[in-house]
């Protein structure tokens, strides 16, 4: 892996923002996917049924309906 620097203009950087946290990247995810697509490296892309699953799966989290991995071990 190779870290690079980008200088961008401030209306850039927050329609950058904007874009990733939709799609629920970090900046270097979001960064690499972009590359990826402009250079023509296939990427993985979810189905529409995998992504209704995700969407569904972040709105139990954002109520509260969530085991953590900390409860899980207590039932072995």
């Amino acid at each position: 892996m190779k870290t690079i620097s980008v200088t961008l203009p401030n209306e850039l950087f927050k329609k950058l923002e904007t874009a990733r946290k939709k799609g629920h990247y970090t900046r270097s995810e979001f960064i690499r996917e972009v590359v990826r697509k402009e250079i023509g490296v296939p990427t993985v892309s979810a189905t529409p049924e995998e992504i209704r699953a995700i969407e569904a799966g972040m709105k139990e989290i954002e109520h509260g309906q969530y085991v953590t991995l900390e409860a899980l071990d207590h039932v072995r």
